[in-house]
């Protein structure tokens, strides 16, 4: 399930602080001076205001907005850049040089299958204009370096990051950045609207497909780990938490933290698990089932511990040497893939802000 259970089903999340926020956006506040906000040279008003929004939300570091010709002009420098690309999948240069691998709008898909709005692996087709999605990733322009170091017998490791605020239209971008601004989306989609019941390219519920956290959760101010933001779920995690649990949550959220001894820039996208310093969240239908989900996780790892704290059921168990626990409270679970030594106080810390 989690990165200690066996690094092969939590996909990774990343980070801001959502009730708390400091002068500047966490995670653009994270990656610091050395970033550009992207936009096309002939971007539309709005995605203009929407990268102006980006630069004023990065505080200090001030990431400064520049144009698409500008990065391909300069693609060396480009890859020692962390790149936020707001703009169309056909408008800006970058989107149209190195598309989304999770996202196809109907233009790109062309005729293999039809999409009416937009298909994201893992969620399905998605109808409307303004469908916005929040990518992170790897900058492509890192392989360019990369090859230039081993041509030159050197190693390249200053890995950085290109995040896509993209949509098919100028609205839909808007309803990107704004999820990442203000409800500090780090991955999914932003419906703008859904199919009717029961028509076969959705894959989740509406109530899967939300682009807002549960309202009550709270960062943790004393584990000494930041929180920055969370991933939306999709299909396959679904599947692969009921599989391994016997149970299908009502909704899930993937929450990521930051050890501020630890910053690792692995790629995140909703599909690949690369990160540690992670909570899966679940709400399931209940306490009962909840309690039954995690007691199924944890006794594929060995024998489960169980205790009770102020309301919290926290079980644990072991693996090579590794403690994992996870919390129930409530109709509410949540999984930890942190760094032992924390995580049992981060994971009761959570759970003891829900009302």
């Amino acid at each position: 399930m989690i990165s200690k259970i066996g690094r092969c089903m939590l996909p990774p999340l990343f980070c801001a602080c959502m009730w708390c926020a400091p002068a500047a956006h966490p995670l653009l506040h994270w990656l610091g001076p050395e970033t550009r906000i992207v936009v096309s040279h002939n971007a539309s008003d709005m995605e203009r205001a929407a990268a102006q929004k980006l630069s004023l939300a990065s505080g200090a570091s001030g990431a400064m907005v520049v144009d698409d010709n500008w990065i391909m002009d300069h693609r060396e420098h480009a890859g020692s850049l962390n790149l936020i690309v707001v703009g169309t999948f056909t408008g800006n240069r970058l989107l149209v040089e190195f598309p989304s691998l999770w996202s196809r709008s109907k233009e790109q898909q062309g005729g293999r299958f039809p999409v009416r709005g937009l298909f994201f692996f893992g969620v399905g087709d998605l109808p409307g204009d303004r469908v916005g999605v929040v990518e992170p990733g790897r900058n492509p322009f890192n392989v360019e370096l990369e090859d230039k170091a081993h041509h030159e017998g050197t190693q390249f490791t200053d890995w950085t990051w290109m995040i896509r605020l993209s949509s098919r239209t100028p609205a839909g971008v808007a309803a990107a950045v704004h999820a990442f601004l203000e409800n500090f989306m780090l991955s999914g989609v932003i419906p703008d609207r859904f199919a009717p019941e029961g028509e076969p390219p959705f894959v989740l519920t509406r109530s899967q497909v939300d682009s807002r956290p549960p309202p009550w959760t709270q960062p943790s101010r004393n584990s000494g780990i930041v929180y920055i933001g969370w991933h939306q779920v999709n299909a396959l995690l679904l599947s692969g938490f009921e599989s391994e649990s016997g149970i299908r949550p009502e909704q899930m959220w993937r929450y990521v933290f930051r050890d501020p001894a630890r910053i690792t820039a692995a790629a995140s996208s909703p599909h690949r698990t690369t990160t540690t310093n992670e909570i899966l969240l679940c709400r399931m239908t209940n306490q009962r089932e909840a309690k039954a989900a995690a007691t199924n996780l944890m006794s594929k790892l060995g024998h489960v511990s169980t205790t009770r704290d102020k309301g919290i059921i926290l079980l644990s168990s072991e693996k090579n040497g590794d403690t994992v626990y996870a919390a129930v409270k409530g109709e509410f679970l949540a999984v930890e893939s942190l760094d032992s030594g924390r995580d049992q106080r981060l994971l009761l810390d959570l759970m003891a802000s829900m009302p």
